[in-house]
């Protein structure tokens, strides 16, 4: 009888898991081009392009990789710490 709800609380925590995921294929290709485009950003000009590169994204890609990350985007994405 326990091992019946602990199943059926695992599932129920494995589906409120599968419904909130905010991986797809859309945020998987805006994530993947921010990480190429800082990557060049920091290999030819280093912080300060890094610095600048970051500027210029926009708002989409910034809340898509926050909301992916969960940290805030100008404080802690590719901080080089």
């Amino acid at each position: 009888m326990l091992m019946t709800f602990l199943v059926g609380g695992l599932m129920l925590i494995a589906l409120w898991n599968a419904f909130t995921f905010k991986l797809n294929s859309k945020t998987h290709a805006i994530l993947v081009e921010e990480i190429s485009r800082l990557q060049k950003a920091d290999s030819f000009g280093g912080e300060v392009a890094v610095k600048n590169a970051k500027e210029s994204a926009d708002l989409k890609t910034k809340q898509t990789i926050e909301a992916l990350s969960g940290l805030n985007y100008d404080k802690f994405v590719w901080t080089g710490k």
